[in-house]
């Protein structure tokens, strides 16, 4: 399997969903998505590239709980939501 290429990371960017919560680094999908800079895809693509080649993957990614969330809606599938631990 391939590196991830910055195009593939900036469409991966663009598919994100809007409305989402931001996550435990603390930027949502709408300031990845919309960001004007090239620096913030550059920024995101060497993540990526560091957690793709060398398995390095940031403490926060790692350390989380899982805990069950019923929607209200549907069936009584209860959504496991990732809880990270905060330092």
């Amino acid at each position: 399997v391939h590196t991830p290429t910055i195009y593939e990371v900036r469409d991966f960017m663009d598919k994100l969903k809007n409305g989402r919560c931001k996550g435990v680094e603390g930027f949502s999908a709408e300031e990845l998505k919309y960001a004007d800079s090239a620096n913030v895809t550059e920024y995101v693509y060497a993540i990526i590239n560091r957690v793709w080649e060398n398995y390095d993957i940031p403490m926060l990614w790692i350390e989380s709980s899982l805990v069950p969330i019923y929607k209200q809606k549907g069936s009584k599938f209860i959504f496991p939501l990732p809880v990270f631990k905060v330092y």
